[in-house]
């Protein structure tokens, strides 16, 4: 279930629009499971996922001082990458419109489909769900001369480098710590596989479904038989970018 977190800023308006760009197969998965997939966050292709910026990292000799703080400073590092095996994370892209980019970047082949839906119906679809799911827009900065806050090492997971700024990531994160006796123990010791699977009702979830502008009739035609006989009840549409220019 949706629950709200400081570390995690909502966008300005709850209806904002959000997108997510998948080939044929994904798309499939998602109905057929009833489910949305969270990629254990040191399985994505960004490298830097779940880091601190060269300016944090620099800044902390200075800020920590004597015994204590070298034994931590040490640490540190090891509890940062081990912890990226316990967040697990679903992205979106955050736009009033269909991208051209998107469709190229995530979506490459003519068999995809984008999924639009809102801020608020992306909070609702898990109200089923059992995990606990914080919802957020990513911060992009500078890692040689911006800070990230301190106070939570969740914050990492909703920073990137200001060259990913045209992806306008919102995300939705689990932090699954696993224990033994009641005591946190490393990640990396108990948890295994690329990522976990989220119940979610699909309706609540989907607003419509865009097929690609560079898809054939007949891939529409399918994606709409396949929406009409799993009976559910959101529209599919023509992606806007196939629309004739007039002169």
């Amino acid at each position: 279930m949706y629950e709200e977190h400081y570390v995690f800023i909502p966008p300005e308006e709850d209806d904002a629009k959000i997108w997510r760009y998948m080939d044929f197969t994904k798309f499939v998965s998602i109905l057929d499971r009833r489910a949305l997939f969270f990629v254990r966050s040191d399985k994505l292709s960004v490298g830097h996922e779940g880091s601190y910026s060269y300016c944090d990292v620099k800044a902390r000799c200075d800020e920590y001082k004597g015994d204590a703080a070298e034994a931590y400073l040490k640490r540190l590092p090891k509890v940062a990458r081990d912890l990226r095996e316990a967040i697990f994370i679903n992205c979106w892209h955050l736009s009033t419109y269909e991208s051209e980019a998107m469709w190229n970047l995530y979506a490459k082949n003519e068999e995809s489909i984008a999924i639009q839906s809102t801020y608020k119906k992306l909070k609702e679809c898990f109200d089923s769900s059992s995990e606990t799911i914080f919802i957020g827009k990513v911060s992009y900065i500078d890692y040689d001369t911006e800070r990230m806050p301190k106070g939570n090492l969740l914050y990492p997971f909703v920073h990137k480098r200001k060259n990913y700024e045209h992806e306008k990531e919102l995300r939705a994160v689990i932090m699954k710590l696993p224990s033994e006796k009641g005591r946190v123990i490393s990640p990396n010791q108990v948890i295994s596989g690329s990522g976990l699977y989220v119940n979610i009702d699909i309706d609540k979830l989907i607003e419509c479904v865009y097929v690609s502008p560079k898809a054939s009739d007949w891939f529409y035609d399918l994606i709409k038989s396949i929406i009409i006989k799993s009976d559910y009840g959101f529209d599919v549409l023509k992606s806007d970018l196939c629309r004739s220019p007039r002169y």
